[in-house]
């Protein structure tokens, strides 16, 4: 496995989580928005972690469910990953590129909650700021 990629390696890999329908992750540049050390986690580990959670994510969904039976939509989780791969700041995200559309603010509160206990490995050159799409839709 490499240990670093160019920002066009992420982008690129970024953009084939999105076609392949598993939520795309995207990366944002915390650097040039706080001052912060931006790193890289490959997209591939990032998917590959989050999907690990999906059973708590689906439990809040299926909470939503039994409030609104005909709930659907797309939460957006943006959250850090840490130098030792801890996830901290997990909320809801609002802005771009990715908007929350699920109608239901506890359930989407509770997926972001639930990337808390996720543990992702190592990041190369500092923190990690991503933000996650999940849709949710009665049936999947």
């Amino acid at each position: 496995m490499r240990e670093a990629q160019s920002a066009g390696d992420v982008d690129a890999a970024l953009a084939r989580c999105e076609e392949e329908h598993y939520g795309t992750a995207w990366r944002i540049d915390a650097a040039k928005r706080d001052g912060g050390t931006n790193g890289v986690l490959l997209p591939e580990l990032i998917q590959a972690v989050v999907r690990g959670g999906f059973g708590a994510f689906r439990r809040c969904y299926e909470e939503g469910l039994r409030r609104n039976p005909k709930l659907a939509g797309r939460v957006c989780v943006g959250f850090r990953v840490g130098a030792v791969g801890q996830v901290f700041d997990a909320k809801v995200w609002s802005e771009d590129p990715c908007v929350t559309g699920l109608a239901d603010n506890e359930a989407a509160t509770c997926v972001a909650k639930a990337f808390s206990p996720l543990r992702f490995p190592k990041p190369v050159g500092g923190v990690v700021t991503v933000v996650y799409p999940i849709t949710f839709s009665p049936g999947d």
